[in-house]
């Protein structure tokens, strides 16, 4: 990629880029077409869990404790999402017993009661 200026003065203002296209473009010019470009797709599930641990991950915050600040971490369990037949999401945490704990309902249901759902 080259920059040309037009003068040195108005170095700010008339900065013009060649990009691959071999073309010169004006930093309007390529902000819109940023803007156009297509969002990056969501990383895929295995690789965002292999980021976290698969049950969660620590998030640290700082805590003022005593006058002094202190950073804590606290352990955030994932939530996962279903969706029913009917188009429902049901959501659920993993326990540490690998249980699924489903947690927009009146109570939690074992897997058995789960199964025939469409996961």
């Amino acid at each position: 990629m080259k920059t040309a200026y037009s003068s040195y003065n108005s170095l700010k203002y008339n900065v013009l880029l060649i990009l691959s296209d071999g073309k010169w473009h004006t930093p309007e010019d390529i902000y819109n077409r940023l803007k156009r470009s297509p969002k990056p797709k969501r990383e895929s599930f295995k690789r965002e869990m292999r980021r976290y641990h698969s049950y969660g991950y620590y998030k640290t915050r700082l805590v003022r404790k005593n006058g002094k600040l202190k950073e804590e971490k606290r352990y955030i369990k994932r939530r996962y999402v279903l969706k029913r037949k009917e188009g429902k999401k049901v959501y659920y945490k993993i326990s540490s017993s690998g249980r699924r704990i489903f947690y927009n309902m009146s109570h939690s249901l074992s897997l058995k009661q789960v199964r025939h759902w469409r996961l």
